[in-house]
């Protein structure tokens, strides 16, 4: 009597983004074992063969495949490997501000945990949350705002500080510049 393989162990991430255009699942390779990928529990569902899988990701989406390995002819249980493919955040919307020079301004999200960045390459990081002071604004300021879930980025949004500068006054006394 010869024993039935051990079932693969799967390793994949938990997610996937429905921009991104594959996500890959893979088994550790082990010396004379075959690994077979399906899409449904049935042996007429064959995917694949080998110890890596490329799914395709064509929608957002809960995905399961069925894996076992193959060993002398004998055949594991199905172990099940499933991810979700994470449809794009939607995009921030967000409320600029116009001040005078020197004065405290106010950007807002309409959503609680976006993440605020100075630059729009997102290096560097400003804070996490609604809303955005910027105290005593002195020069036109832009800031990149997204949204992330489950390791998926939204398109970003740009605020931005307009600061209206002091205005230049002369003052005349008796008909001379003071």
């Amino acid at each position: 009597i010869v024993e039935l393989p051990s079932i693969p162990m799967v390793t994949t991430e938990k997610y996937s983004c429905d921009y991104d255009s594959e996500h890959v699942l893979s088994v550790a390779a082990q010396s004379g074992k075959t690994v077979v990928w399906y899409s449904s529990a049935d042996t007429a569902s064959l995917l694949a063969q080998g110890n890596e899988f490329v799914h395709q990701i064509t929608q957002s989406g809960s995905v399961v495949y069925f894996v076992r390995q193959i060993e002398n002819g004998c055949v594991s249980n199905y172990v099940t490997s499933s991810f979700s493919i994470v449809a794009r955040p939607a995009k921030p919307n967000v409320v600029s501000d116009k001040v005078c020079y020197g004065e405290l301004a106010t950007l807002y999200t309409d959503g609680s945990k976006d993440s605020w960045y100075s630059d729009e390459s997102k290096e560097t990081f400003v804070l996490q949350g609604r809303n955005c002071y910027v105290d005593e604004a002195i020069a036109n300021e832009t800031y990149y705002v997204v949204r992330e879930k489950n390791g998926c980025f939204s398109e970003t949004a740009e605020a931005t500080v307009t600061v209206i500068p002091v205005p230049d006054v002369t003052i005349t006394v008796d008909g001379e510049e003071a």
